[in-house]
């Protein structure tokens, strides 16, 4: 579908040839459509938020958090993680938000936390997210990197002149933005 995209455009061919490459290399397509995101928290985040999703993990602090966890004990998928700390099905949790976030805080406080460090732990997740930087961005990628060598991260999105257009981005965000992940 997004190929179809870049029909006319300065070196078409080699464009269209790259993305066509995704599908030969093990890699994880974090797809948005950066017109339609809430880019309030900045464009790092609203990439990195879009990366959790791509995890199955929740677009906030819990999902965050879990995140944080999973990549501390070397784990790629939330769904093992989950299972193997607590013996629950992460699947049949995540879509219900009540369900899930007793179970995230028993699940930090399970792993020798206290709840104040819980609480504690949240309140500088939150702080993070309002400060989010392309280099926090690339921080977060390298960690998941790095426990998963082989896979490649790719962020394709669509409609960026739209999303230039009405302000929720501009081409300085971009530019810092790929400075920063140039180093990963």
């Amino acid at each position: 579908r997004i190929l179809q995209r870049f029909n006319g455009i300065e070196n078409e061919a080699l464009v269209k040839n790259s993305i066509s490459k995704l599908n030969s290399i093990e890699s994880r397509v974090v797809f948005l459509d950066i017109a339609k995101q809430d880019t309030t928290k900045g464009l790092s985040y609203t990439l990195f938020r879009n990366f959790l999703k791509s995890l199955e993990l929740p677009e906030n602090e819990h999902g965050f958090l879990l995140y944080s966890l999973m990549c501390a004990a070397n784990y790629s998928s939330i769904n093992d993680f989950f299972n193997d700390k607590t013996g629950e099905k992460w699947s049949e949790l995540k879509t219900n938000r009540i369900r899930y976030i007793p179970k995230i805080k028993e699940l930090h406080i399970l792993l020798g936390n206290s709840e104040q460090d819980y609480n504690n732990t949240l309140t500088t997740i939150r702080r993070e997210i309002d400060e989010f930087s392309p280099t926090k961005l690339k921080d977060e990628l390298y960690s998941y990197l790095n426990i998963n060598k082989s896979e490649k991260i790719v962020f394709l999105f669509d409609e960026a002149s739209e999303a230039i257009t009405q302000k929720k981005i501009d081409i300085l965000q971009l530019e810092g933005l790929s400075e920063a992940l140039s180093a990963l």
